[in-house]
């Protein structure tokens, strides 16, 4: 007989490739919400007691009430103004409504829907505008770790089994065991800004291949496919906090963003009203490897104004230890023309971007740089300048403004700032700033800071102190001279499990002030009422049905609350379409009774009230008495 062998050798491009793509969080089923009501509220008083004039007094109170469900949350937020009735007329209502909002969030599709007193989105060339009406679109926030800007690829082959070890910026991110045949790394950890990746894959024999690619990607661009959009039609809202009901002129809008590629982001904007016609094109991009470019044209066309066109042009970067940020932005021709509403033209103007002044701005540069290091601290430096339209601003000049500030650590905790500024032009003055903070471990923080403004020097030296869950009160003392007068503050703040205190008071030559604050909040759901902090998130409703004095908490052996004689408690802070852990202290529970576990897993829904129900099983208990011969 004869001994034969067959030798084969595959190339390792014929192995079948593999991709090391991010994982896909499962998908989380959200606990049922429990019909509730809730209220917020943060109450104030303050007394000015003014040398050789009347003493002041005000009285006035910021809240909301609520309700939610799985349908949705319906919320309506007030103010009440000088409730001792001594400061506004007669004719002048001292509570005003707010804002009133229905929001319904559909998280499997990153959808939500707002119907009431809402705001629009924000463009590259425009601000925000409070309305009321309806705005639907999507919402990204509603997937927590949803990851939507574009990430970095690395591949390569692996010709036997390897480990591959991913470094950014030379610090180890990840380790990933990759097969036989060529591989696609894109599950980078989130990062932004541009830098250096490199990976190094070593197989069983030790041998080692690297692979450097340099990278950039931001927070600003979308994924290739992805849409982020809204539509918004109503009413812009008029004199909010002075008027309950002041709206004004309506308008429709489009909002739309779309990831193009991995490079190209594009955005466009379509707004309409009675007088108005908009148009706003925009994108962003990767310019010249680490900065990511902007660009934006804007063409309005007014019943009164004719077309209007506006442009911002911008670069910026963020690297390791250095950012910089340039921007230029301009219109064609001033909004402020006779006959217009003059309200009207103030909304646009906010909305079109431009400047928050009623002078309206025919161009504005913007530029920043800052550098930081662990040796030498961090220096910034920024300028604005600002030119308004000569036809509407009759001795007005442009403005110019220069920042500096330099911030540094001085031995183990303590750290000094040092800011500067000078402003030419329409306004001519100087400022120059010293602060230096130093904690004291496990004591008071200390500060000394000294302000000189256009010849007038303010100083103040200042001692404070953060609360701990043991002490769970602050407090804060300063002293020193303002605008050429002295001048003194104390202050004491108290957060509790129900609520909030906190009591200031200041003094100057000519006057004294005192000002006292409470807030807190209210819960009532499934018949039970109880107090709680001041809050915007989630609640769980924990029942331990005919067991009282309970410590419940969040994980962690950490108690928050305790039930109450019926046996129920409330957990504030839930954290929105995430697990979190609802827990029972087990040394509370008598031995006889019995439960499957302690701890309970939720998924609450934004501002939503969900239960955790432990069912105890009374079990036979005895008492064992053991008496030793000795």
């Amino acid at each position: 007989f004869a001994n034969q062998s067959l030798e084969l050798n595959f190339s390792a491009e014929a192995f079948a490739a593999t991709r090391l793509g991010l994982k896909v969080s499962p998908t989380l089923s959200i606990t049922p919400a429990v019909p509730s009501l809730f209220l917020n509220y943060d109450v104030s008083y303050q007394r000015s007691d003014y040398r050789g004039a009347s003493t002041l007094e005000d009285l006035g109170v910021i809240g909301e009430v609520g309700f939610s469900s799985d349908f949705g949350v319906l919320t309506n937020s007030f103010v009440g103004r000088d409730l001792t009735g001594k400061s506004l007329a007669k004719d002048e209502s001292r509570f005003l409504r707010l804002e009133t909002t229905l929001t319904m969030h559909r998280p499997e599709k990153n959808l939500t829907f707002t119907l009431g007193d809402t705001v629009t989105r924000l463009g590259l060339l425009g601000s925000s505008v409070y309305y009321g009406g309806i705005r639907f679109g999507t919402n990204f926030g509603l997937t927590p770790g949803f990851i939507r800007q574009p990430l970095p690829t690395l591949s390569g082959i692996s010709a036997a089994p390897s480990t591959a070890n991913l470094f950014v910026n030379d610090v180890l991110r990840q380790t990933s065991n990759i097969p036989t045949g060529p591989f696609t790394i894109d599950n980078f950890p989130a990062l932004t800004g541009g830098g250096e990746a490199r990976l190094v894959v070593r197989d069983l024999l030790g041998r080692e291949t690297v692979i450097t690619q340099s990278f950039f990607t931001s927070n600003q661009l979308l994924a290739p496919g992805l849409d982020d959009w809204s539509v918004e039609v109503g009413k812009v809202r008029e004199n909010l906090g002075g008027a309950s009901n002041d709206y004004g002129a309506s308008f429709a809008r489009g909002f739309w963003r779309h990831g193009y590629s991995d490079t190209l982001t594009l955005e466009g904007i379509a707004q309409a009203t009675s007088r108005q016609k908009t148009l706003e094109l925009g994108m962003q991009f990767p310019v010249m490897a680490e900065w990511l470019g902007s660009a934006a044209l804007t063409t309005s066309h007014f019943s009164s104004l004719g077309t209007v066109q506006q442009w911002l042009l911008g670069v910026e970067r963020q690297g390791l230890h250095s950012s910089i940020f340039l921007q230029a932005r301009g219109a064609s021709k001033t909004f402020d023309s006779p006959g217009q509403d003059p309200r009207l033209d103030a909304k646009i103007l906010r909305y079109q971007g431009q400047s928050q002044e009623i002078i309206p701005v025919k161009q504005q540069l913007t530029g920043n740089w800052s550098y930081g290091s662990d040796r030498w601290g961090t220096f910034g430096i920024g300028f604005v300048s600002t030119t308004p339209f000569s036809d509407v601003t009759i001795g007005r000049d442009r403005l110019d403004t220069m920042t500096a500030n330099y911030s540094m650590r001085v031995g183990k905790e303590a750290t000094i700032n040092l800011t500067a500024s000078r402003s030419r032009g329409a306004y001519d003055g100087s400022s120059l700033g010293f602060t230096l903070v130093m904690p004291i471990e496990k004591g008071p923080i200390y500060v000394a800071s000294a302000n000189r403004t256009d010849g007038v020097t303010d100083f103040y030296l200042a001692a404070s102190n953060s609360a701990t869950p043991e002490i769970p009160v602050n407090w804060r003392v300063l002293a020193g001279e303002q605008q050429n007068r002295r001048h003194a503050e104390a202050g004491v703040h108290y957060l509790g499990r129900y609520g909030t205190l906190t009591g200031d008071v200041s003094s100057s030559t000519d006057q004294t002030t005192l000002r006292l604050t409470g807030a807190g909040g209210l819960v009532l759901t499934e018949g039970q009422l109880f107090a709680t902090t001041k809050s915007m998130e989630s609640f769980a409703l924990v029942e331990v049905a005919g067991y009282g004095d309970i410590g419940v908490g969040r994980g962690g052996n950490n108690v928050l609350t305790r039930t109450n004689a019926d046996g129920y408690a409330l957990i504030p802070g839930l954290m929105a379409y995430q697990a979190n852990s609802a827990q029972l202290a087990a040394n509370d529970l008598p031995v006889s009774a019995e439960l499957d576990s302690i701890e309970q897993q939720v998924v609450p829904a934004w501002r939503t009230v969900v239960k955790a129900k432990f069912p105890v099983r009374s079990g036979r208990g005895a008492l064992l008495k053991i008496q030793l011969e000795d």
